[in-house]
C-alpha cells in the first residue's frame, strides 16, 4: 500500500469518526516518518581516486631551481631561544596580489604604488627574504620570505 494511499485513509478514518484528531495526527506524524525512511536515497559512492604520479626523490626545491620563479609568500614566526615555530603560514603570491589591491584601498598613504610591478619583481627569482627581524622583547624572530 502506497503512503499516499495510507494518508488517505487515515484522513478517511477521521471524516468517518472512528478515530479522533489527536489519534489522526499521530498516525501522519508516523507515516511521515515512514515516508522519510523510503525516501532518503543511499549516499552516493565516492570517485575512485586517479593515479598521481610520484614525485622524485631527487627533484630541486622550486627555489633552488634556476630560472624559476617563486610563487609563495612565507611568513615565520619562530622562539628566538628554542627555535620552536610559533607561526608558519603559506600564502600563494597571486592570493597575496589579491589581498594587497584590496588592502590598499583601505591605506591611502600607500595609493600610488604599483603592486603589480612589486609582485612581479618578488616572483621573478628563486627565494628572497623580505623581512628578517629578531624581537628581542617579545623572544620571536620573524622571517617573511618569497620561494
Amino acid at each position: 500500500m502506497s503512503i499516499e494511499t495510507k494518508r488517505r485513509e487515515i484522513l478517511q478514518m477521521l471524516a468517518n469518526g472512528s478515530i479522533t484528531a489527536e489519534e489522526a495526527g499521530d498516525l501522519l506524524v508516523q507515516l511521515k516518518a515512514e515516508e522519510a525512511e523510503v525516501a532518503a536515497p543511499p549516499p552516493p559512492a565516492p570517485p575512485a581516486p586517479e593515479a598521481v604520479e610520484p614525485i622524485a626523490a631527487e627533484a630541486e626545491p622550486l627555489a633552488k631551481r634556476p630560472g624559476k620563479k617563486g610563487r609563495w609568500l612565507n611568513i615565520r614566526v619562530t622562539d628566538a631561544e628554542s627555535g620552536r615555530a610559533r607561526v608558519s603560514v603559506r600564502i600563494p603570491l597571486s592570493l597575496a596580489r589579491v589581498g594587497l589591491r584590496m588592502g590598499a584601498r583601505f591605506a591611502p598613504e600607500i595609493e600610488g604604488l604599483d603592486w603589480d610591478e612589486a609582485l612581479q619583481e618578488l616572483s621573478s627569482g628563486g627565494e628572497q627574504t623580505l623581512i628578517e627581524v629578531n624581537d628581542e622583547s617579545d623572544g620571536e624572530h620573524v622571517h617573511i620570505f618569497v620561494s
